[in-house]
């Protein structure tokens, strides 16, 4: 991401609140109609927040609400009964947006709670995987016009561009790679291609090995509910690969794959 992609995402919040002045605003979209990877996270930005406006308005007002919230507001005469319809209004649409932003904290802490009551039911090294496939794939809204290859190799950088090849030649027939990138969670570090097919969905997941972390197996193979995660390392890497096939099925993807995916990940950078 070059800096003035780093100043417009800085800006996107502002933007899409349209409280930039007209001058930013121009340089703003100027820049997203020639920049794929900032016009994706625009789209992605603007998804979320109709996500969350749907959610607000989904979340039913409790009976009487109104009626406690003008019973414990002081008594005030107004002379202008048309101002007073205005005041009431707003103090009822105050009130309700309150109730209903309250319910949508709580729906926005569903991820995280979600994910840690997954991590309790497999081991330390799976969970290291499946939080970032789960984090950064099953929750995420994605574009209606994935990245090209170009820009997610981009995305990837020297060291990790040739995963992008690697991984699109062995994803079965009708799926594509739609994202590659750098992403983190819970302050940890990844790089992470999705692939798809409208219906299902392959997590290549790859971490930086951590002090005493290592697979029981030269290729570790479990499921998780309905997620199933193969794992290897490399002298620096863990890598996962996680999906909704059976099990056997991820593991034999895993294993035709390994070959590429070591060479990418042991070849000297320089």
């Amino acid at each position: 991401m070059t800096a003035h992609c780093e100043r417009i995402v800085d800006l996107l919040d502002t933007w899409l609140d349209r409280e930039l002045p007209a001058l930013e605003a121009s340089d703003v979209e100027d820049h997203l109609d020639t920049c794929a990877p900032c016009r994706a996270e625009a789209d992605a930005r603007s998804a979320f927040r109709r996500r969350l406006r749907a959610a607000a308005q989904a979340q039913p007002v409790p009976a009487g609400l109104a009626a406690r919230v003008f019973a414990a507001k002081r008594p005030v005469v107004y002379r202008n009964p048309g101002f007073m319809a205005i005041a009431a209004a707003a103090v009822l649409t105050i009130a309700v947006v309150g109730y209903q932003l309250n319910g949508l904290r709580n729906r926005m802490v569903s991820q995280d709670s979600y994910i840690a009551d997954l991590s309790r039911e497999t081991s330390s090294i799976i969970r290291v995987g499946l939080k970032d496939h789960v984090h950064c794939a099953v929750f995420r809204k994605f574009p209606d016009s994935p990245p090209t290859f170009e820009e997610m190799a981009a995305e990837l950088g020297p060291e990790y561009k040739d995963l992008l090849p690697a991984m699109a030649a062995h994803v079965p027939t009708g799926m594509t790679v739609v994202m590659a990138h750098k992403c983190s969670y819970q302050g940890r570090q990844y790089i992470h291609l999705v692939a798809r097919d409208g219906r299902n969905m392959i997590s290549l997941v790859i971490a930086k090995r951590g002090e005493g972390e290592a697979f029981e197996t030269p290729f570790y193979s479990t499921s998780v509910r309905q997620y199933s995660v193969a794992g290897f390392e490399t002298p620096e890497h863990l890598v996962y690969l996680v999906s909704d096939m059976n099990q056997n099925q991820n593991l034999q993807l895993m294993q035709a794959m390994t070959a590429q995916l070591r060479q990418v990940l042991t070849q000297p950078q320089g």
